[in-house]
């Protein structure tokens, strides 16, 4: 996250508050430009959310207009539909609701490490203590959140493979690859903040609390990796 500050104008540049305001070409300028943010945290949070918001779709699909009619587009669970509907409607407002969290932690992680960078600037032998470490904290808890929340929204994709139709199924996998994506930018997010903490106890457990991130996006794409393969190149 040690991006230098002189910044350069690019077509589609835009003011950096709210992110979530911008359109996509602003955004796209403002990622490109030579500034600290937005960067990766945004990125990763924008990616979480555009998982959710793909599984959703992949849902809305599967329920359709007519959701009792649905039950012979999938004869295997005509007998179940009206619990296959609630429970596919229950699993939409989850994800809508992912997604929504998902999208303010964009402008969440941008405030964050601005105030993070702001006191980075201080030299090291006047940077006030207290609010440093305040900062600190927040700029991995943020990404810490989005870990989290991708992580679920990985879990609900996994646990809808069996229920969206057989179209759906190469959106779901898309939204499940961006919320695996999400976590492993999130991890890398937490550590490279975690050396400015001043407790060693602490730097570990989130070094641990990282890997644990890691080992759960892993599991969560399992069902989509042909014979265990790894989701993109080593």
């Amino acid at each position: 996250m040690d991006r230098d500050t002189d910044s350069v104008k690019l077509p589609g540049a835009a003011p950096a508050s709210p992110l979530t305001a911008q359109s996509l070409h602003a955004f796209l300028g403002m990622l490109a430009a030579r500034t600290p943010t937005p960067g990766g945290g945004s990125v990763a949070a924008l990616t979480g959310a555009m998982a959710a918001a793909q599984a959703a779709m992949a849902v809305a699909y599967t329920l359709g207009k007519a959701p009792a009619g649905q039950a012979k587009a999938i004869p295997q669970h005509a007998e179940r539909w009206d619990a296959w509907e609630a429970d596919l409607r229950a699993q939409d407002q989850r994800l809508r609701a992912a997604a929504a969290h998902l999208e303010a932690l964009i402008e969440q992680d941008r405030q964050a490490y601005e105030s993070l960078n702001v006191l980075l600037k201080v030299p090291v032998a006047a940077r006030p203590a207290r609010p440093l470490a305040t900062a600190v904290n927040r700029a991995i808890q943020v990404p810490q959140t989005v870990a989290q929340a991708a992580l679920d929204v990985l879990q609900m994709c996994q646990a809808l493979r069996e229920k969206v139709k057989p179209a759906l199924a190469s959106d779901l996998h898309i939204a499940a690859i961006l919320a695996w994506a999400a976590v492993e930018a999130s991890v890398l997010n937490i550590l490279v903040n975690v050396p400015l903490l001043a407790d060693p106890q602490l730097r570990e457990q989130w070094h641990r609390q990282a890997a644990a991130y890691r080992q759960q996006a892993h599991v969560g794409l399992d069902p989509w990796r042909p014979d265990g393969a790894s989701p993109v190149p080593p």
